[in-house]
C-alpha cells in the first residue's frame, strides 16, 4: 500500500497531484511538451511511473489538468485585482495586462512544441485544449457586458467583441512569450487598440 504523505487519503491525492502538476510545469519551461514522458515528470515529482496513471490517463491528460489549474489560478487572481478597479475599461487593462505577463510566465507560451503547439496535440488535442479557456472567456464577457451597460463602451455584439479580444491578445503570444517583445509594450499596444475600438 503506498505511503499516505497527508492526514487523510483526499489530501494525499490533493498534494500528489499539486506534485505531478508543479513536476510537469518544471518540465514544460526546461524541454517543451514534445520531449517530455510520463516517467520523466513522476521522476521530478518523486513518485514512481506506474502511481501517475492514478491521477491522469496519460502524457495529454496531464496537460490538461495542468492548464485547468493555471486558467483557474490565472482567472481567480484577476478577477481580486479588477475588484479594486473603477470601471470596465480600467478591468478590461488588468485582464491584459495579466495575459501578456502570463504569455511571458506560462512554459510553451511561446509555441515552438511548447504547451500551446497545436502541431503537438493534434487537432483533437489542440481542441480539447482551447476549451479550458473558457473561464478566460467568460471573465472578459463579464468585463465587455458592464462596460456596454454602463455606457464605457459602445453598443457591441458582446460575444463577437469577445473573440476579437481574444484574437487581439493572442496576436502577442508568440512575441511575447519568445521574448521578442515585452509584456509591457504588448499590453500597451493591445489595451489601447482594443479600447479604442469598444469606448463609446
Amino acid at each position: 500500500m503506498p505511503r499516505i504523505n497527508a492526514e487523510n487519503l483526499a489530501a494525499h491525492r490533493t498534494l500528489m497531484e499539486g506534485r505531478l502538476l508543479d513536476a510537469l510545469g518544471e518540465l514544460l519551461h526546461e524541454r517543451g511538451y514534445d520531449a517530455i514522458t510520463l516517467a520523466d515528470v513522476a521522476a521530478r515529482a518523486g513518485m514512481a511511473r506506474n502511481s501517475v496513471y492514478g491521477y491522469a490517463a496519460d502524457k495529454q491528460a496531464l496537460l490538461m489538468a495542468y492548464v485547468d489549474r493555471s486558467v483557474a489560478r490565472f482567472v481567480a487572481d484577476t478577477r481580486e485585482e479588477m475588484a479594486d478597479a473603477v470601471d470596465a475599461p480600467a478591468r478590461l487593462r488588468i485582464l491584459v495586462r495579466r495575459q501578456m505577463a502570463q504569455f511571458r510566465a506560462e512554459p510553451g507560451a511561446g509555441g515552438d512544441g511548447g504547451m500551446l503547439d497545436g502541431a503537438a496535440l493534434g487537432p483533437e488535442g489542440h481542441g480539447r485544449l482551447m476549451t479550458r479557456f473558457r473561464p478566460l472567456h467568460a471573465l472578459l464577457r463579464e468585463v465587455v457586458d458592464e462596460g456596454v451597460s454602463t455606457g464605457a463602451f459602445r453598443t457591441v455584439d458582446v460575444d463577437e467583441a469577445v473573440r476579437l479580444v481574444f484574437a487581439c491578445l493572442g496576436a502577442e503570444r508568440v512575441p511575447v512569450g519568445s521574448g521578442e517583445v515585452t509584456p509591457e509594450v504588448a499590453e500597451a499596444r493591445v489595451a489601447d487598440f482594443v479600447l479604442h475600438a469598444l469606448e463609446a
